[in-house]
């Protein structure tokens, strides 16, 4: 996973992005969680869905319904769709892993950036960029206990901040860059018509399925043995590797791709044959 992020989103420390998709989906590319409207006692649970093109048609049928929707692995907010550059015809996209960690790795470094501009650059920042990406603003993810989720119980005991070079000036430079989130999916990409909410209006009366996946590779993460460490550039987490390790998971490496590259990457297999 980290080898992943490095390549999808190498202007942010891959440590923090893995601690969101643990946080936000337990490493689950087709997760989608539907908030609920004013007024409506309880969220709707929409049904697990087996390809990014199901997921794809759920979602947009929440999103026409009114809801908002957080898709794939760092839970996108469909809040932050147009913003992003991203069309609802290509909300496929979203769940396939490297334009997800590109969308959540863009709104992460936006919030970063005016959390410094408020309480400069260290872990206040780091822990209202946090709040920020899961409320829209610097103090709810406090109170509804989404920061602690990070830190346990004593964030100045485990909290840590690192980074990495070559942060976007902005959010509109991220999205111009060839790492942005603007795409419009080649001819042919999708393997059917652009989804439809036309399926799944019984979703509400499906039974309720737990949608919580297999946490392999992000179990691993002991982050009791998180240590500090600040730098000036977008937040992380660090976690103490030593250096033939950190070699062979292809920390030394620049080889990013481009979005394009990415989403090909990502596509199935059997459309290939």
């Amino acid at each position: 996973m980290i080898e992943l992020i490095a390549i999808c989103a190498p202007d942010v420390a891959p440590q923090t992005v893995q601690e969101i998709i643990r946080v936000e989906s337990s490493g689950n590319p087709l997760a989608i969680n539907v908030n609920r409207l004013p007024g409506q006692e309880r969220a709707p649970r929409p049904p697990i869905p087996e390809t990014p093109e199901q997921a794809a048609r759920i979602a947009l049928q929440y999103i026409e319904a009114g809801h908002t929707v957080d898709m794939g692995l760092m839970q996108i907010n469909s809040a932050n769709l147009e913003w992003l550059g991203i069309e609802q015809d290509s909300l496929q996209a979203l769940f396939t892993p490297c334009a997800n960690i590109q969308a959540g790795a863009t709104i992460l470094s936006e919030s970063y950036e005016r959390a410094v501009q408020e309480f400069g650059q260290g872990e206040s920042a780091l822990q209202a960029a946090l709040s920020a990406y899961n409320t829209g603003n610097f103090s709810s993810g406090f109170s509804n206990g989404y920061v602690a989720r990070y830190y346990g119980q004593n964030p100045a005991a485990t909290a840590t901040l690192a980074g990495q070079p070559g942060t976007p000036a902005s959010a509109n430079e991220a999205m111009r860059s060839p790492t942005g989130i603007s795409w419009t999916p080649p001819e042919g990409y999708y393997p059917s018509s652009t989804p439809t909410s036309e399926e799944g209006n019984d979703m509400e009366n499906r039974e309720d399925q737990d949608q919580s996946p297999s946490r392999e590779e992000l179990d691993a993460i002991d982050t009791t043995e998180v240590k500090a460490n600040f730098m000036d550039a977008v937040p992380g987490i660090s976690i103490e590797f030593e250096p033939d390790e950190a070699d062979e998971m292809g920390a030394f490496e620049e080889d990013a791709l481009s979005l394009e590259d990415a989403m090909e990457a990502s596509t199935d297999p059997r459309e290939a044959e």
